[in-house]
């Protein structure tokens, strides 16, 4: 059996990959961004804080007080994970399969792949001695977490380079009534079914089931491992500041006449004492100027590098920024109305008022979450960005931050109705659902006195829609489009996989792909809906979205939307995103919508289009909604794409 095989020793194991070189999962920028206690305490034992930390050495640190990323209704946060035995550390906690003794009642799937060649995976279990037998740690048992929907203990089989990317998750007993927690660690928060092995190519990570009757457990103890870690970053640490305080007045330390030791093999006279002194004092002198200037140096750099990230904000989560070779144009933001009241610019239609019914308890706008709500009195509207049917995008601001403002257009009041209202106020608790950063941000809502009045409000994503970048820089190359590309996977992996329900998005375009670059955050959630809202017929039959972007099973009168949907749509977005021009842009709209019902039309990629990107493109574009992969899949497609030299 291989080193890793059954091993929850993470903090050797991140030490031994950034030893190696390996690059921090971009996964982990989703984690919270600080630490609880329990873990950054230990810091001052060693004169370190967080920030002089890598990111392996944080995850490490973090595993190492029990603490594990948790999915909670779609919000990251940090988990307490208990030992079952007093003297253990998060290092002892793996379950065994030599403990999973199999029997009729407890078996075990064989899977190809790994290291090792094969690994094993949990099938049937018996559950009355499952976790007084097998588990070896303790969490809460929480309720808003998704459903791994897969194995709840298995073996490692991730190559020696792969980085694992830890996460709780609850599991429910097929067929039974019995619910357990299990540490995932496969790369990209991955998962497969249970009773069902990945195929050899997928990197499978430990499975570490957990028990969660918190009764008689203890806090893991710290590790050797991370106390040479941290002692040894201390060390370093030191080693660097003396280096540096020293440096300036090295010249004056090889002067033996003013350093060396007078040897003091007679009694000191008055005169040989003043004679030492002042050569005892010298280099003190010299010591206390060169550590003046140094810090005067400091304090110099200090000041130029706070100035430059004032004049150049960091990227929002650490990646690889990509050097675009034509400036990206930006949306301008308008020019701030001089009156403090907002200054509204109706260019869809002149406004016109209208009498608003009264707001009462039926209303679904007094059942957001009140702490989203914001001052009405404190949102400026200053142009139009965009007009739809019934409502407008404004530009404009929220306390001084450039925010977008989207709102029932005035002309149109007299044509809304509670159920405009109720859609809308859907939206908005939808978005207020989601953290990600590849997501538009909801700021929160507002309404005055009247329900009609209601806004959302996001940020700014200031150098607009997708649709708008690529035609504004033709020639782009796909070293970096593929990275706008793997942010929409990565939004879609999010919908699809981290809710629970999972979100179909039902109207992805490069429309409602907005663009701040070298990020691209979807939006357009007006006919999105959870999954679990599938029995009602007019939220996820057919005829919701654009229509050249819709799956063929969606263009049936009969068609239901899923998540394989989304992917049809992602695949005519990576067909864009080749081109760089609309989608059928000279084609009859009605013609090609018949085309691609009847499958003799299909968007293609140009003769140029790498072969990877090829290749993804018409596994995404396939008629069989089952034969598309998913938004993980094609998520790691593209971060493979993007790493090959």
């Amino acid at each position: 059996m291989l080193k890793w095989s059954e091993s929850s020793d993470y903090v050797r194991r991140y030490r031994a990959l950034e030893s190696d070189g390996a690059t921090a999962p971009s996964t982990w920028s989703m984690y919270p961004s600080v630490l609880p206690r329990v873990a950054t305490s230990r810091l001052t034992l060693y004169n370190l804080t967080i920030t002089d930390l890598s990111s392996f050495a944080v995850q490490a640190l973090a595993w190492d007080a029990g603490l594990v990323a948790i999915n909670r209704s779609g919000v990251f946060a940090w988990t307490q994970v208990y030992v079952k035995r007093q003297s253990d550390s998060m290092a002892d906690i793996a379950a065994t399969f030599d403990s999973f003794v199999t029997s009729p009642s407890q078996t075990t799937r064989e899977c190809v792949g790994g290291p090792n060649g094969k690994f094993l995976r949990q099938e049937r279990t018996d559950y009355s001695t499952f976790s007084a037998k097998v588990t070896q740690c303790a969490v809460e048992l929480v309720s808003d977490v998704p459903d791994g929907a897969s194995a709840m203990f298995a073996q490692d089989a991730l190559s020696s380079t792969a980085v694992p990317v830890l996460l709780l998750r609850r599991h429910v007993g097929p067929n039974i009534n019995e619910t357990n927690m299990a540490i995932h660690t496969s790369p990209n928060f991955g998962r497969w079914p249970w009773g069902e092995c990945p195929s050899p190519s997928q990197p499978s990570g430990l499975i570490i089931p957990c028990d969660f009757d918190l009764k008689g457990v203890y806090l893991p103890v710290p590790s050797p491992a991370m106390n040479v870690w941290l002692n040894d970053i201390s060390t370093l640490k030191q080693s660097m500041a003396s280096t540096t305080t020293h440096t300036p007045s090295s010249s004056i330390a090889n002067t033996p006449s003013t350093l060396s030791p007078t040897p003091a093999t007679r009694p000191i006279e008055d005169s040989d004492a003043t004679n030492r002194s002042a050569a005892t004092l010298t280099p003190v002198v010299a010591y206390i100027g060169g550590a003046l200037g140094l810090l005067a140096l400091l304090l110099l750099l200090w000041c130029c590098r706070r100035r430059h990230r004032r004049a150049h904000p960091p990227p929002l989560y650490f990646e690889p920024f990509v050097e675009l070779h034509a400036t990206p144009k930006g949306l301008h933001a308008p020019a701030r109305p001089s009156s403090a009241r907002p200054a509204y610019s109706f260019r869809c239609a002149p406004p016109s008022a209208h009498p608003f019914p009264a707001l009462d308890a039926s209303n679904l706008v007094l059942h957001l979450n009140p702490s989203k709500r914001l001052d009405f009195d404190t949102i400026e509207r200053v142009e139009v960005l965009a007009c739809a049917s019934l409502t407008s995008m404004y530009f404009g601001y929220y306390c001084d931050r450039p925010v977008a403002i989207k709102g029932f257009a005035t002309s149109k009041l007299h044509e809304i109705n509670q159920r405009h209202l109720d859609a809308f106020t859907d939206q908005i608790r939808l978005m207020a659902s989601f953290n990600h950063p590849n997501i538009v941000a909801l700021v929160g809502f507002a309404w005055h006195n009247h329900p009609q009045s209601l806004v959302a409000v996001t940020e700014f994503v200031s150098q607009g829609n997708l649709l708008e970048f690529l035609v504004a820089h033709p020639g782009l190359e796909w070293t970096n489009k593929a990275r706008l590309a793997l942010h929409i996977a990565r939004a879609l992996q999010y919908l699809h996989v981290m809710l629970c329900p999972s979100v179909i998005h039902r109207d992805l375009t490069t429309k409602h792909v907005l663009i701040s670059w070298p990020y691209a955050k979807l939006s357009g959630f007006s006919v999105s809906r959870h999954t679990h809202e599938e029995d009602s017929a007019d939220t996820m039959t057919a005829g919701v979205g654009s229509g050249m972007y819709m799956a063929p099973e969606v263009l049936c009168e009969s068609g239901q939307y899923s998540v394989a949907a989304d992917m049809y749509s992602f695949g005519c977005v990576l067909v864009e995103l080749d081109t760089q021009t609309p989608l059928f842009a000279t084609a009859n709209s009605t013609s090609v919508l018949l085309e691609l019902l009847n499958g003799t039309r299909k968007p293609q990629v140009s003769s140029d289009c790498p072969d990877a990107i090829r290749y993804l493109a018409v596994q995404c574009l396939e008629a069989d909604p089952s034969l598309r992969p998913s938004a993980f899949d094609v998520a790691r497609a593209l971060e493979a794409f993007i790493q090959q030299p």
